[in-house]
């Protein structure tokens, strides 16, 4: 919650004001209400921002007009080159002067130098554990960060530069590994994981991958594949046809995503961000599609992730038919000036005196689940799978348990949905576990009908289970007779035969703990179109009772969950005590980074819930 204070007079805000808002508000109201001249008179300081009693600065306006990328520009090696010499130049300024002044400031001296350079200079000798008098130039080009000093804000584009200092220090880590292996000159290099954990992802895969969740019809060139010593610049390339666009062609609409999107890579580097965020109809030129994605951006990435507060205005009734209930508030020109509304109530105000235009303001479906975990494995799954559900609607998973720590169960997901459908709501529906026994209706929905017992047994999918196992250290590599290089970074990459060995060496562990009978296999599906055969005990078994089994395998297991609070839930009518914290472990780290190995069956699911 944030506070906004007016004292003083700003164009139409005459008189002093004192109200509060949520971290993500969206303002709308009639033409010559104040909006604009709200956000305005907060980026000039005639209002003031405050978040428990401190000020929040600094603060950043955006509108439309803001959203615009510069067309790329040509980056050299020698760019990069350039600023190792020139940091290093800045330290040996300082070690020969500090020479006949022992007191010479760090700080001043580089600041002198370059203002930009002492952070990064702090850096370096914090990684390198050196003296300062001791640094070489191969230190800080080991050491330096790799995107030092090319961003120093969330919306600044500097991709061109970014992707050729990425493309280097990968030519450059290749060309050592070649002089050490083949020519025994003793270079220092990092295997192909090694950098990867270091450095990151490429920076252009990483973007392709925003871009393709964005829905934009665009890829970035590859600058490895260009010449070693070429110039580079950053393109963009038209997936339908491969011609190179200029951001200057760009549609009004497509700009603003564009640079929305970019901006998202910005907040994997070490840049600060606005403590406040004002942007003025940033959606005036987007389709109503591309609104639906502008939000989702603000409210997950900015104001979930960075904790950044934003204030928005708008004039969509579109936008507002997809925004956060609890963010919509209406300016108007009498008192009071702001005021909480509904979305019905914004819209009518926003489409009055066109009695034709109708706009379906709900395009969520809530989907009721049996527990938190439930919530958490389903949000994850879906976020994961968006690209896969061609829909316009949204889905939103609650638990049944209305209070916290409350797990709730089947019977209580059938009670609630069918009170709620019966009451008039056309946009309620359920999940439950199969359970052995569970079936559903066109509001209710088996999870594994007939396939699997419960969550658990997608949760512990073996191929999931063994990467964490993998991933904790809590087994060796050679426990799945993996080689020393593999890693749980490439199961991905593994071939069948090899995943599929995995899983077996997996599931005849867990199978010792159990009184196993049944020797027939299931092959399941996975949504990166691979299959392996899992045995159909380890599917039907009950969930908890697999849990404990899996636990009792790998005791190292139990650690999770040690300091946190248990929660009670109904197995076979009895109540049970059960930590959660182990599938939170997997459902966040796992699935997230691997949602390939997410089983086609939750995917066929997640379609049913959006016809």
């Amino acid at each position: 919650m944030i506070r906004v204070v007016i004292n003083e007079k700003y164009k139409s805000l005459l008189e002093k004001m004192d109200f509060n808002l949520p971290d993500f508000t969206i303002i709308s109201g009639i033409n010559g209400a104040g909006k604009s001249h709200l956000l305005k008179a907060i980026e000039e300081k005639a209002a003031k921002v405050y978040e428990s009693e401190t000020e929040l600065t600094p603060v950043k306006y955006m509108n439309s007009n803001s959203f615009n990328p510069n067309d790329a520009y040509q980056v050299t090696r020698e760019s990069y080159s350039n600023e190792i010499v020139n940091i290093y130049n800045a330290v040996n300024n300082y070690v020969q002067q500090k020479r006949n002044q022992p007191d010479l400031d760090l700080q001043k001296s580089i600041n002198n130098y370059n203002s930009q350079y002492y952070q990064t200079v702090l850096t370096i000798l914090n990684k390198s554990r050196k003296p300062i008098e001791e640094l070489t130039r191969e230190d800080i080009m080991n050491f330096m960060p790799l995107y030092s000093n090319l961003v120093q804000d969330v919306f600044q584009q500097n991709f061109s530069a970014i992707f050729k200092r990425y493309a280097d220090k990968y030519d450059d880590n290749a060309f050592n590994e070649y002089l050490k292996n083949k020519k025994g000159i003793n270079k220092l290099y990092l295997s192909d994981i090694e950098f990867i954990e270091k450095h990151g992802t490429p920076p252009w895969e990483f973007v392709n991958q925003i871009f393709e969740a964005a829905n934009i019809g665009y890829s970035i060139n590859n600058p490895i594949e260009d010449e070693r010593d070429m110039p580079y610049a950053f393109k963009l390339v038209n997936k339908t046809n491969g011609a190179n666009v200029n951001f200057s062609d760009l549609s009004s609409g497509e700009k603003v995503l564009m640079s929305l999107t970019l901006a998202l890579y910005n907040t994997k580097l070490e840049i600060s961000f606005p403590k406040l965020l004002l942007l003025d109809e940033p959606d005036a030129p987007l389709h109503p599609s591309m609104a639906k994605q502008l939000l989702s951006v603000i409210q997950e990435v900015f104001v979930e992730q960075k904790k950044v507060k934003v204030i928005m205005t708008t004039h969509s009734p579109s936008t507002v038919a997809m925004a956060p209930d609890d963010s919509l508030f209406v300016m108007q020109k009498e008192y009071p000036r702001i005021e909480k509304k509904s979305k019905e109530q914004i819209m009518k105000l926003l489409t009055d005196g066109i009695p034709s235009f109708s706009i379906y303001a709900d395009n969520r479906r809530q989907v009721i689940v049996e527990s938190e975990v439930d919530v958490s494995f389903y949000s994850k799954v879906y976020d994961r799978l968006k690209k896969y559900i061609q829909n316009d609607k949204s889905l939103y998973f609650m638990p049944s348990g209305l209070i916290k720590g409350n797990t709730g169960n089947c019977d209580q997901v059938k009670k609630l949905v069918n009170t709620l459908a019966n009451f008039g709501n056309q946009t309620i529906y359920g999940i439950i576990d199969w359970d052995n026994k569970n079936y559903g209706n066109e509001k209710i929905f088996i999870l594994g009908s007939s396939s699997r017992y419960s969550l658990e047994n997608y949760i512990y999918e073996p191929i999931i289970l063994s990467n964490l196992l993998l991933r904790e250290k809590i087994v060796e590599r050679s426990y799945f007779g993996l080689e020393e290089d593999d890693t749980f970074y490439h199961f991905p990459s593994f071939p069948k035969a090899k995943l599929q060995k995995i899983v077996n060496t997996l599931v005849s562990e867990i199978a010792k703990t159990l009184d196993i009978s049944d020797n027939s296999v299931t092959t399941v599906y996975y949504v990166n179109e691979i299959s392996l055969d899992i045995p159909t005990w380890y599917l039907l078994c009950q969930g908890h009772k697999l849990e404990e089994a899996i636990k009792t395998t790998f005791p190292n297991l139990r650690k999770y969950g040690e300091k946190t609070k248990n929660e009670q839930i109904t197995v076979d009518d009895k109540p049970v005590s059960v930590n959660t914290k182990l599938k939170e472990e997997i459902i966040n780290k796992v699935i997230d980074d691997m949602p390939g190995f997410i089983p086609v069956d939750i995917l066929t699911l997640l379609q049913n819930l959006h016809r």
